[in-house]
């Protein structure tokens, strides 16, 4: 499939929030220079991941509703506010840094890690029963990986549910 980055308009099949233009002036400004030597296929692929990853990560916690059914990528969006209180329009500048910095992530390392076989994750509670037989292992959970920088970005768009309110 070829590389197609949404333009705001609800594109079918934009597999890319992000053009590869906007992409590399903002690394240009941050002086990523792992980006600037990166092909431009390899730069493709690296938005196009990002892009799948914010979707299954932060889509369905995003204000707002997408423009049409039909269009490939989570923005732009009808009744999407950022935290501020602001109507969120086309792609908004702050999704596509958040984008960029998820196409970084990709490019030097991997945004899903596998698991592997010999994964040593501590036990965290043990129990042995020996009259009919019962054993119990709890183990560690593996965190999923954070980008607190990208994280931050896409966080202007997550609907705030409830929460605690202290005196």
């Amino acid at each position: 499939m070829a590389f197609l980055a949404e333009d705001g308009t609800g594109l079918e099949g934009a597999n890319s929030s992000v053009d590869l233009a906007f992409a590399d002036a903002y690394f240009s400004e941050r002086n990523k220079v792992e980006w600037t030597n990166a092909t431009p296929a390899a730069k493709q692929s690296s938005l196009i991941a990002a892009s799948d990853y914010a979707t299954l990560r932060w889509g369905n916690k995003l204000s707002g509703q997408k423009l049409t059914k039909e269009q490939g990528q989570v923005f732009p969006r009808l009744y999407c506010y950022d935290r501020d209180g602001f109507l969120a329009e086309g792609v908004p500048d702050v999704w596509k840094k958040a984008i960029c910095e998820y196409a970084f992530q990709h490019l030097n390392d991997a945004l899903y890690p596998t698991v592997s076989a010999n994964d040593t994750r501590e036990i965290t509670q043990e129990s042995v029963t020996i009259g009919p037989i019962k054993t119990s292992t709890t183990y560690t959970e593996k965190a999923p990986p954070r980008f607190p920088k990208a994280d931050s970005y896409a966080r202007h768009f997550v609907i705030r549910r409830g929460g605690v309110i202290r005196n």
